[in-house]
Formats: C-alpha cells, sequence, structure tokens
C-alpha cells in the first residue's frame, strides 16, 4: 500500500482523537495540559503500524496493534479481540453523531442562503409550508409534531406564517375545540418562487455521492429514522438509562 493510500486512516485516527482529548480535557478534566503529548505519542504509533502492519489497514486491527506493542510497559493487561471491537465500535458511534450534527449545519447554513431574499424567514416556515402543500390541511399539534418541534415553538412559527397570509386557520369540523391549518393562495405562491433555490440547497447537501451512493445510504438513513421516531412518540420524555435498556439492550 502507498504512502497516499494511508491517508484516511491517518486523518481518521488524527481528527477523531484531537476532537475527544480536546473535549475531555476542557470539559471532563478543565485543561488542556497533556492533550497534544498523548497526541504525539498516538501518531508516533500510528506512524510505526503504517510502516509494519500488513496493507490492509483498518482502524481495529491499528488497536490492536497499539495493544500488543505497549502491553508490558505498564498498559496494563491485553485487551481481548472482542473488546478491541467493542471499542472501535463505540468510537464508530461518536463519530456517527458528529458527522449528523456536521451534515445539520451544513444544511442549515445553506439554507440560510437560500432563504436571504425570500419572504420566509427560517427553514421552519419553508418546511411548513412544504408540508402543508403536500399533505394538505393538517391540525396544529399534527403538523408541529410531524416536525419534532415542541409546541410552543411551532405555534410561534404557525403565527409568523399567519401574519404573512401565507397559511389560513379553520376550525376543524370533526372537533369545534381543535383548529387546522391550510395553506394559502400567498403562501404557495411563497413556496413555489423559493423551490428552486431549495432543490439547489438539497443538491448541495448530497454532495458527491451520486446515485449510486445515495442508494446505499437511504436505507440506513431511514433505518436510523424509523428506529428514532418510535423513541420519540413513545419515550420522549423517558431518561437515556430507560431508552438504553428499552431499545438496544
Amino acid at each position: 500500500m502507498s504512502q497516499g493510500d494511508n491517508i484516511p486512516l491517518a486523518c481518521f485516527v488524527y481528527d477523531f482523537v484531537l476532537f475527544f482529548l480536546f473535549y475531555y480535557n476542557t470539559v471532563v478534566v478543565g485543561s488542556t495540559s497533556g492533550t497534544f503529548k498523548l497526541l504525539g505519542e498516538l501518531l508516533h504509533h500510528l506512524e510505526a503500524y503504517e510502516a509494519s502492519a500488513p496493507s490492509a489497514h483498518s482502524l481495529p486491527d491499528f488497536l490492536a496493534w497499539v495493544q500488543r506493542r505497549t502491553v508490558g510497559q505498564g498498559a496494563g493487561p491485553a485487551m481481548s479481540e472482542p473488546e478491541i471491537r467493542q471499542a472501535s465500535h463505540a468510537e464508530g458511534n461518536i463519530m456517527l453523531t458528529i458527522l449528523i450534527t456536521y451534515l445539520y449545519r451544513y444544511a442549515k447554513h445553506y439554507g440560510k442562503k437560500a432563504l436571504a431574499d425570500s419572504s420566509l424567514s427560517t427553514l421552519d416556515e419553508f418546511s411548513f409550508l412544504a408540508t402543508l402543500r403536500f399533505r394538505g390541511d393538517l391540525t396544529k399539534s399534527e403538523l408541529i409534531h410531524l416536525h419534532l418541534l415542541e409546541l410552543t415553538s411551532g405555534i410561534e412559527i404557525l403565527k409568523r406564517l399567519e401574519k404573512k397570509g401565507f397559511v389560513e386557520v379553520f376550525p376543524d369540523p370533526a372537533d369545534r375545540r381543535s383548529r387546522r391549518v391550510r395553506i394559502s393562495y400567498a403562501g404557495a405562491a411563497a413556496l413555489d418562487a423559493i423551490m428552486p433555490q431549495m432543490n439547489q440547497v438539497a443538491r448541495i447537501v448530497s454532495g458527491n455521492l451520486g446515485p449510486e451512493g445515495l442508494t446505499r445510504l437511504m436505507p440506513l438513513l431511514h433505518q436510523l429514522n424509523a428506529f428514532h421516531s418510535v423513541i420519540h412518540q413513545e419515550d420522549r420524555q423517558s431518561e437515556l438509562e430507560t431508552i438504553t435498556e428499552k431499545y438496544l439492550s
């Protein structure tokens, strides 16, 4: 394997460890003292691993290699292969959370650019109108819950849209205590005006995955969304320990 082929593993290890050490030392310990010394030691191990290990490099293999190399040097008993795999899996969970957060922020940034010259102020206003356009009228609570928002936040969005004349609120024929919402002609016009820019945002967010990449990614995203949707509906107020025990044990 050429030196260029080793870059992804090195970059992943460097980025992950730098983030973790900085977070741990600043948030947990309260100091960055020793962070970069430890990072330097890790990169020294990585350099030696890439020079001596077989060509098929991977993070679990690297962790196992470091464990074998450091055992007997005050590092404690060697980890078993399942323990190493479990540690790698935990790191993958952390990286998934970080990357999803990054993607959300990228998408939000592009969305704000699209709305810069629009009569819509926020992405939530856009998504409310888009939902009403394609799903028809809904009760206020139905619309708000579809967007995973708190009731008070959703009501404020609806008030802004109603003030702009983009939605119409009317009594629910099936329940006079409830109010339904539908998109107005002005709201539909505002939505149509911004759709080209939002389609451009969608293209940018999907990046260079291409059709094959999207085909592989979408089932995994749908799987994660379905998993969290059940928790959101049934255990939204539960503690983390309860959620972990109920859904991941």
